[in-house]
């Protein structure tokens, strides 16, 4: 992804952005829409539905959406969906321990990066 921020004499508010595809997540999340390669099944982008006047606003709506209501119907990885269907408070445990476990791992990786061996 590309931004550009505006110039001094610019809108604050007026960005210019390039998307290239495919989306994907770089930390691994614990999702039924979310492969373990970080693909994402998101119906608005979907080569039968997406159209290039699509509004990145509206992609990101997108993905917020899904994201904070899983699609097991459509799930890239059916194990996780069936979880979250048979058993809800399960799901958001093992979310939440994977959370957890990530960012453990992320704060070890900044730890190592700013003490130099």
């Amino acid at each position: 992804m590309a931004l550009r921020r505006p110039t001094d004499d610019e809108d604050l508010f007026s960005w210019t952005g390039t998307i290239l595809g495919p989306i994907k997540f770089i930390t691994r999340i614990y999702h039924p829409n979310v492969d373990d390669d970080g693909s994402i099944c998101v119906n608005l982008l979907k080569t039968d539905v997406w159209k290039p006047a699509t509004k990145i606003s509206h992609v990101l709506e997108a993905i917020l959406s899904l994201l904070e209501n899983p699609n097991p119907d459509d799930a890239l990885v059916s194990s996780i969906a069936e979880i979250y269907n048979v058993n809800r408070v399960k799901f958001i445990k093992t979310a939440k321990d994977f959370v957890k476990k990530i960012i453990i791992h992320v704060i070890f990786a900044i730890y190592r990066r700013a003490i130099p061996d």
